[in-house]
């Protein structure tokens, strides 16, 4: 009750500093204009803009003041998976064709007008995260912008003050927690951007590198890390030309960078990382005319991956924040997606009344090329001792596939009169995977759509209900699970004869099961997933400056993803009062198919915010959202498991089925925002934020050994049950306050502002996670928030 009570305070608190014209939300879309993102602490960084400031959306891995902005984002956001999750930038779809969920390439800061995080409604088809352009500079207009900053971390250690907040603190039990925490060593952002119009049209030029040395928890030994170098060079070209009939605009983004411990975000050791040379680009071009809008997208993408540790081994004891067996592809990786959109607006009277009706057509095509390498072995131990290794062939695989989307279909907008409107969104899209040479194609067609009945109570009050059945789009995660000609392995029993611990050849023992490549197929009733969901939005003003919305949502997952076995390799056996499957023969073949539990995954959600702002003045925005996330998922703790669309070999045992159904990792219960801005002085601006944000229950694991097999399953329920039985702790929250001081200021008769932000500031230490060190039973917990750091800015206009 102590965490509410002081949420409560500083709300109040917030309250009386910040008096908040009305932002242009409408309930069901968070913007960050470019006033708020040069005032807020971290405003210009989209990990924190997520995990601070948005409203509905929980980021996956942590983020604290720039901390996150090197790592594949992870956003859970409206019951979706975070590999569903959509990146756009100035209408163009981002989104990666290699890394489900993730965006493609970063947009430079200064090329940012605002962003916006845009949930799912009949009205619009821009679900998703949106980076968007600032106005195109008017005739004459001539602006320079530089931006510098970087950040310092040592700052200290625990609050006295989290020791009162936080129930069992982690300082209070540091004999048995892992004290070292990961932190900044060092953090360069430099940004630029030349905006000049001239006549009708106009050039936005930017660009944007970023150096970050950063430490991670080494959980191969207590409180020790290793170091990470990560760099990224951004740059952004954009014109704009106006004519009568519309606008056209063409983009050309380049991205080209490094990170030196890829995965390193989810808790993995070092030896399962990865190090990541990365180039991706785009070339677009978008007509905005009248009635006619159209636009044309090339993206270029290019990976290459390589282990930290070449056949690193993994104990099977310890897999939090990662799926079963954690050997990721390697090698050489590139995709080209082309992508092109067209939408007309039609006006219409429909009962005597206007409506408008905007049919569209969207075509995509990725293809992936592969040159895919793998090593030698890797090692299974369980506990300490050996078990099974990994036998892979070695050398490269080359391969390519497919995947391909075409949607038709159409929004419509009518007036019903007495308040009454109509929102609709009807599709037909089809789906085609294809794998040349290396197994069959696959396609489907199906039919979508939403509907929604609003009510325009008042001029700023609106209730709307809306219900729809929507497909997933099949991403990389399944062409990559369905490709054949990926590397495939050979799991054998390991009989370490000399006991040292380290495989050597003529060690493996029988044949367990085969892995990866060859041995996966597609069910033939195949489908993809779908969702259904109903959604309830009010919106009112609650003064001439304060609006609240509400939203209550539930969504329904029908037919999710899942990996079986594609025979009967084993039998039942009672132990202990539990059902165990016993393999007596070797696994050699997995299917994709669509899970048959006896329940679907579900979500719930209830967000309730009040918000309001005087323009450059100052604003405020207050959110609470309590939601919930069920169903079967990967094997494993954390995002890269834990989630309803991770695809695994691990779902195939029914051993890990056994209390299976629970909390998702995204599910944090509660989660409170709130972020303000206020002009002390003429010149001083204070822009702050505030979040309370619940831990994730972790589920603790049974082990039975029988026949030479580990048989190993939850103990107890995964995560969290709809009835708050949890699993395991939900070791225990996050609190984190940031604030921001920025002083304008004139140099040289020009306009700048110096800046400093603090995040962080109480350090309440909260974020845990499973503690390999700990004892069998207890299985405690390390502490991973990011300590209290210091980031100094400059901002120039030339």
């Amino acid at each position: 009750m102590k965490k509410f009570f002081l949420f409560a305070f500083l709300l109040t608190l917030a309250c009386f500093m910040a008096l908040p014209v009305q932002a242009a939300d409408d309930g069901n879309e968070f913007v960050i204009d470019g006033f708020r993102m040069d005032t807020q602490p971290g405003g210009y960084f989209f990990t924190n803009v997520i995990e601070n400031l948005a409203p509905g959306a929980v980021a996956l891995t942590e983020e604290s003041g720039g901390y996150g902005l090197f790592d594949r984002p992870r956003v859970y956001f409206e019951g979706d998976s975070w590999t569903q999750f959509r990146w756009r930038y100035a209408g163009h779809d981002i989104g990666s064709a290699l890394d489900d969920g993730a965006p493609a390439l970063q947009i430079p800061l200064l090329a940012l007008g605002s962003m916006a995080l845009r949930g799912e409604t009949p009205a619009a088809r821009e679900y998703g995260f949106h980076f968007v352009p600032p106005a195109a500079a008017r005739d004459g207009e001539t602006r320079t912008r530089i931006m510098l900053s970087t950040a310092f971390s040592d700052l200290g250690g625990w609050s006295a003050m989290g020791k009162w907040i936080v129930g069992n603190h982690a300082s209070l039990r540091a004999d048995d927690l892992y004290a070292t925490r990961r932190r900044f060593d060092g953090n360069v952002q430099l940004d630029f951007a030349l905006e000049k119009g001239r006549g009708f049209s106009s050039l936005l030029l930017a660009g944007g590198y970023a150096a970050a040395e950063r430490r991670w928890n080494d959980f191969n030994v207590l409180d020790a890390q290793f170091s990470e170098e990560s760099r990224r060079l951004s740059l952004l070209g954009r014109w704009q030309r106006r004519f009568a009939a519309g606008v056209l605009d063409v983009d050309l983004v380049l991205n080209s960078g490094n990170r030196g411990n890829l995965f390193a975000e989810t808790g993995r050791l070092p030896q399962e990382t990865y190090n990541q040379d990365a180039l991706s680009c785009l070339a677009g071009a978008t007509w905005t005319g009248r009635t006619l809008t159209g636009s044309f997208t090339w993206l270029h993408e290019r990976q290459e991956l390589q282990p930290f540790a070449v056949d690193a081994a993994k104990d099977l004891k310890d897999i939090d924040g990662q799926a079963f067996f954690p050997f990721d592809r390697q090698g050489e990786f590139s995709a080209d997606t082309l992508r092109l959109a067209f939408e007309r607006e039609l006006r219409f009277d429909l009962l005597g009344r206007e409506a408008r009706l905007r049919p569209y057509l969207d075509l995509s095509a990725a293809f992936t090329r592969a040159n895919e390498t793998s090593g030698v072995h890797n090692a299974i131990l369980f506990s300490g001792q050996p078990y099974l290794v990994h036998l892979w062939p070695g050398g490269d695989a080359s391969y390519r596939h497919d995947r391909s989307t075409a949607t038709a279909g159409s929004l419509l907008r009518a007036d019903l009169g007495g308040r009454f409107d109509l929102e609709a969104k009807v599709f037909l899209q089809h789906q085609r995977l294809g794998f040349p040479g290396g197994g069959d194609a696959l396609g489907f067609l199906q039919m979508g759509g939403e509907v929604g009945l609003g009510f325009q109570a008042g001029r700023r009050t609106r209730i709307s209900l809306s219900f729809g059945d929507l497909p997933y789009e099949l991403g990389a995660g399944v062409s990559d699970f369905l490709e054949t000609r990926r590397p495939s392995a050979e799991v054998r029993y390991w009989r370490d004869g000399n006991r040292d611990g380290l495989f050597q050849e003529g060690e493996q023992g029988a044949l367990y099961a085969l892995s990866g490549g060859a041995s996966h197929s597609a069910a033939a009733d195949l489908k993809p997933s779908r969702r259904q969901r109903l959604e309830l939005l009010f919106t009112a003003p609650l003064s001439r400056r304060f609006q609240l919305d509400l939203k209550g949502l539930y969504k329904r997952i029908l037919r999710p993803l899942w990996v079986s076995y594609a025979g009967e390799y084993g039998q039942y056996e009672e132990i202990g009062g539990t059902d165990y499957y016993i393999l007596d023969r070797p696994v050699t073949a997995y299917e994709l198919g669509n899970a048959s539990f006896a329940r679907d995954p579900f979500y719930a959600e209830f967000l309730l915010r009040i918000h309001g702002e005087r323009e450059r003045r100052w604003y405020f925005s207050f959110s609470f959202m309590a939601h919930m996330g069920m169903g079967n998922t990967a094997f494993g703790n954390g995002p890269e498991a834990n989630d309803i669309g991770v695809i695994s070999e691990s779902q195939a045992s029914p051993n890990s089925w056994i209390n299976g159904f629970g909390r998702v990792d995204g599910d944090r219960a509660f989660v409170g925002r709130i972020h303000f801005g206020y002009y002390l002085a003429r010149r001083l601006f204070l822009g702050g934020s505030v979040k309370y944000r619940d831990g994730n229950p972790f589920a603790f694991l049974d082990a039975v050994q029988r026949d030479g097999q580990w048989l190993i399953t939850y103990h107890t329920i995964q995560a969290e049950d709809e009835h708050s039985r949890k699993g395991g702790p939900r070791e225990d929250c996050v609190w984190d306050f940031n604030f921001k001081l920025g002083y304008d200021l004139t140099l040289f008769g020009k306009k700048g502002r110096l800046e400093i932000s603090l995040f962080n500031l109480l350090d309440f230490g909260g974020e845990l996670s499973e503690n390999a060190f700990s004892n069998d039973i207890d299985r405690l917990a390390n502490e991973l928030q990011l300590p209290r750091s210091l980031r100094l800015g400059l901002v120039l206009e030339l």
